[in-house]
């Protein structure tokens, strides 16, 4: 991909506003904050190539153009971690402002500022200063349209605000105390062995990703005993979890990234190929955003996230590096016994509840005064739902964490050429584990798990713990050098899918919710194939579609006997199928909508409606439940409503002639052969707030039929299991190419820009959706 330059060098009054330039060169001098003359070259994507003399210069470069581009998505990320989007949105939005309230994420953000070194905030207050730019350029020139809509300007930017959109992120990535919720439920309604089943951590027989792990010891069982708890009080609080994160425009627990890193060994140019692919809600605009960044020690280029400088994953010309959602847990709830309405009790000892006030202005109503208690654990959120009936605190390692300079960590990985510099700065990110995957020209490969993952002593992390004991605290937090970690293995290759990180002899709990194995099986699979590797043979993973879930499971299902002609069809169509979930597929459209029926003809009957809702937003939790419950003839396949008692044969049939009924009502046919999977399945961009408006939404949606599913490597999911509209995606991605940086790829959707009327709102959504690349232009 060529830079195309204007022909002159404009300056930054002639060209600021709400729409971003289609290409050129932008010279930007003499604002507060710059110390000298930077240029921003713009690509003909909207992406900016940032030029300047030093580190802070760039960094405020980065901080402009996020304004720039963003500005709607930076206030909206802002109030949402400060609790204050009713003051503009309405009553719609207190229960996302209730709960950022209660955990107090703004004031956890200021204690986090407080924290930072000179040296770094220095870095971040040149952000904040190019932020503040942009957004009084825009203020002059015209704002975004959401801000016009709802007739409010900013307010300038802050340090802490940009600490406060990091802890947003990490809880969008760390959320699992709703896992705890749903488990304790079915427990006390099925007991502890089928709730195991509903909710198994693994499977036995998916891969892991340290295979070689350096910390070993003896796993103990961590299970412990629980006091009943109101059920209600805990459905209630499910749905509470469920309501903000749709309303806040969150994805569901374990959505699913890729990654891979090959060794010079395993690649055709004999030098290191690395790949990520994180996979995250389709807003848009995208919480990614691209950008090459040159000035002092600092010449990176890759995917920034929107308010926060530095990049997450790209190259330096030296290392490389990418991530993929650990699915660590870092969230505990604990249960304490209250002693009137400001005591609690801790071994044998009442302790005093500190008590805020919280005044959340609506727009167009009074305020709501939320009257916040928390103990040594946290807040107790249960007050969000109940104040009289369980008290249920939860911790949370982002708030717990004393030392939280994640920022920091980043900044110092992005000008690191070496793999000690790169592993030296990430001792530091404290918050948000992750998966990160490392590549250098020395002909290096790595992986570690990096972040802040607690060492239990007394449970597992899976349910509520008693808070009135010692016995259940968390005993500090993992090292990082115990943290699982590979260099150079043998195999020649790490790949990560979100899967379990490793085997049962390491001794801490890492998490309880790792990815369904498909993705990783596939990806092994293809490993498997070849022994050399082109650039060219990671997209076709990228892009790859093959359903290995669909393989594990049809043989069984196609053994029903077709009740009508129409069935006869689907099956045949299926007994002929390639397991690829491609857009035009009427045999995927047959199994994608057979495989999310069966789930609820198996589980729903024995679970209440509220809870078989709550317990199937956890998709691969479903997934591994239902291959293990199908493939043995589990007794889960009986209806428990019925008096006849059903095989799984007989369920499978009813699951599979309900499917077909739903889905010709949706393809608008009962000829089988006529369908496309594409039909069914849209992928909706979805923007926040305007998602369901019914005014606006037209506006700023984006909706396209798409191919994919919830395990393919190209995922395509949706956090309702039920749903066949996709909301997941792999938003960002990128291929580098340590022979030759110049040959590096990258592709992002739906667009660069957060401005509809902008042509880069959502100009790569096609090229996105045909897996095609960009060049990444680094010189």
């Amino acid at each position: 991909m060529s830079i195309r330059l204007c022909t002159v060098a404009l300056l930054l009054t002639t060209v600021a506003s709400s729409r971003a330039e289609a290409s050129g060169s932008v010279t930007v001098d003499k604002l507060p904050g710059l110390r000298q003359r930077i240029e921003i070259v713009l690509d003909r994507d909207g992406v900016p190539h940032i030029r300047a003399g030093n580190e802070h210069d760039a960094i405020f470069g980065l901080g402009f153009m996020h304004a720039r581009d963003r500005l709607w998505q930076l206030e909206y990320l802002r109030r949402v971690g400060s609790g204050r989007l009713s003051e503009v949105l309405g009553p719609n939005s207190v229960k996302v402002d209730a709960l950022f309230r209660t955990l107090g994420v703004a004031r956890s953000a200021e204690a986090t500022w407080a924290r930072y070194g000179p040296k770094h905030r220095e870095f971040i207050l040149s952000y904040v200063a190019g932020l503040n730019a942009a957004t009084e350029q825009q203020r002059r020139n015209g704002l975004p349209p959401e801000f016009t809509i709802l007739n409010f300007e900013p307010t300038p930017w802050r340090p802490e605000d940009v600490m406060t959109i990091a802890k947003v992120l990490g809880w969008s990535v760390d959320t699992n105390w709703d896992q705890e919720l749903v488990r304790l439920q079915l427990e006390q309604k099925l007991g502890a062995v089928r709730t195991a089943e509903l909710m198994p951590a693994y499977t036995q027989d998916g891969p892991i990703i340290d295979w070689q792990s350096r910390k070993t010891g003896t796993a103990k069982s961590r299970m412990h005993a629980m006091p009943h708890v109101d059920a209600e009080t805990l459905l209630q609080l499910a749905a509470f979890h469920k309501d903000v994160a749709q309303g806040a425009g969150f994805g569901g627990q374990g959505i699913g990234s890729n990654n891979q890193v090959l060794s010079g060994e395993r690649t055709v140019t004999g030098s290191a190929i690395l790949a990520s692919d994180p996979h995250l809600p389709s807003q848009i605009p995208a919480i990614f955003y691209r950008a090459h960044l040159t000035g002092g020690a600092l010449d990176a280029i890759g995917a920034t996230a929107v308010g926060i400088p530095g990049f997450l994953m790209g190259h330096n010309g030296r290392i490389a590096w990418g991530w993929t959602n650990a699915n660590a847990d870092v969230q505990d709830l604990y249960l304490e016994k209250l002693h009137g309405d400001d005591q609690v009790e801790y071994d044998g000892v009442l302790e005093g509840l500190v008590i805020r006030d919280e005044v959340i202005k609506v727009k167009g109503q009074q305020d709501v005064v939320l009257k916040v208690r928390t103990t040594r654990h946290g807040p107790l959120v249960s007050d969000l739902v109940n104040p009289n009936g369980p008290a249920l605190a939860l911790r949370w390692a982002a708030l717990d964490s004393d030392d939280d300079v994640g920022i920091a960590a980043s900044l110092d990985a992005n000008k690191a050429v070496n793999f000690a510099q790169f592993h030296n700065a990430y001792r530091r990110h404290k918050a948000h584990p992750q998966n990160m995957v490392y590549a250098d020209l020395q002909g290096n490969i790595a992986y570690h798990l990096v972040g802040t993952i607690p060492r239990r002593i007394a449970s597992d992390g899976t349910r509520p713990v008693p808070g009135w004991t010692s016995a259940f605290e968390w005993n500090g937090y993992i090292p990082f050098d115990d943290l699982p970690a590979l260099r150079n293995p043998k195999e020649g290759y790490v790949a990560t899918a979100n899967n379990k990180i490793a085997p049962d002899t390491y001794p801490w709990v890492l998490g309880s919710s790792f990815a369904a194995p498909y993705r990783a099986r596939r990806v092994h699979e293809l490993m498997q194939e070849k022994n050399r590797f082109r650039l060219e043979d990671l997209e076709d993973m990228q892009a790859d579609v093959l359903a290995v879930h669909a393989r594990d499971l049809l043989p069984t299902l196609l053994r029903i006997l077709p009740a009508n002609n129409m069935e006869r069809q689907a099956l045949d169509l299926l007994k002929s199928w390639d397991y690829r979930v491609t857009p035009e597929s009427a045999a995927a459209a047959v199994f994608e909508a057979w495989y999310i029926q069966l789930a609820e003809s198996v589980f729903a009957d024995e679970l209440s409606q509220p809870l078989w809702k709550a317990w199937s937003e956890h998709m691969h939790m479903v997934s591994m439940a239902l291959s293990t419950t199908v493939l043995s003839d589990s007794r889960w396949c009986d209806d428990v409503t019925t008096a006849i008692p059903e095989s799984c044969s007989m369920t499978i049939s009813g699951a599979f002639a309900k499917a077909l009924r739903r889905m010709s009502g949706v393809q608008g046919s009962d000829d089988v052969n006529a369908w496309q999977w594409s039909k069914a399945h849209r992928l909706v961009f979805f923007h926040q707030p305007f998602d369901s408006d019914s005014v606006h939404s037209h506006r700023f949606n984006r909706i396209v039929p798409n191919g994919g599913d919830k395990h393919t490597l190209n995922v395509a999911s949706n956090p309702r299991w039920t749903d066949y509209d996709q909301r997941h995606l792999a938003l960002y991605r990128q291929i580098i190419d340590l022979s030759d940086f110049a040959n590096s790829r990258w592709m992002a959707a739906p667009g660069q820009s957060g401005a509809a009327t902008d042509p880069h709102y959502d100009d790569l959504i096609a090229p996105w959706q045909g897996v095609k690349y960009r060049r990444m232009p680094f010189t």
